[in-house]
């Protein structure tokens, strides 16, 4: 699992990819099949703990060098990412309207795209080189589950706060929900 052969690489990206489609599909369907009882911010709380979870999984499969653990932990971010991009552009109508609909989705975006950048970049580059050790060319390499595992520790705990976050939207918009869309206060 340390490097991976270039093949893998294709098959996980290709995994996720297809994950991401499929959670698109089912987040969709889903929130809309049930928006009489679960309102969207639920959904999203519920994406963002599948996230958790498979970012910690894929923590795991560094530790513990699981191939299953990996391909498990792979689905269910494609599937995550998947459902947090069907979710995002209704839940910005519903709580925000749809006057400023494009300027509030932009905005909205900045946070994927500058959240990405820093775990990418600040984080993960950080630790590969961290761990990492220089060849004769002064390239530096990093094999073993030191590479990769704090990263996905740190994105696990950042998806935790991301979910803690959309608990809070979440409590805030049942009132707007059960008033303006005529969804009752379901405990979910």
């Amino acid at each position: 699992m340390t490097g991976g052969k270039a093949n893998f690489k294709i098959v996980l990206v290709s995994i996720m990819n297809v994950g991401n489609s499929y959670g698109r599909m089912l987040a969709g369907f889903a929130s809309e099949r049930y928006k009489s009882s679960i309102h969207r911010p639920t959904w999203f709380v519920l994406a963002l703990a599948a996230m958790c979870f498979a970012q910690a999984t894929l923590a795991v499969s560094q530790t513990i060098q699981s191939l299953s653990m990996l391909l498990l932990g792979t689905t269910i971010m494609g599937l995550s990412y998947g459902a947090f991009w069907a979710l995002s552009p209704t839940i910005c109508a519903e709580l925000f309207g749809t006057a400023h609909y494009g300027a509030n989705y932009a905005l909205l975006n900045l946070a994927p795209a500058s959240g990405g950048y820093f775990v990418s970049v600040c984080i993960a580059g950080y630790l590969y080189d961290y761990f990492g050790t220089k060849d004769s060319e002064g390239k530096i390499n990093c094999s073993g589950s030191r590479c990769f595992e704090y990263t996905f520790c740190i994105a696990a705990g950042l998806s935790f706060v991301g979910m803690l976050s959309s608990l809070l939207l979440r409590r805030n918009a049942i009132q707007w929900y059960a008033t303006t869309a005529g969804i009752a206060q379901v405990s979910h």
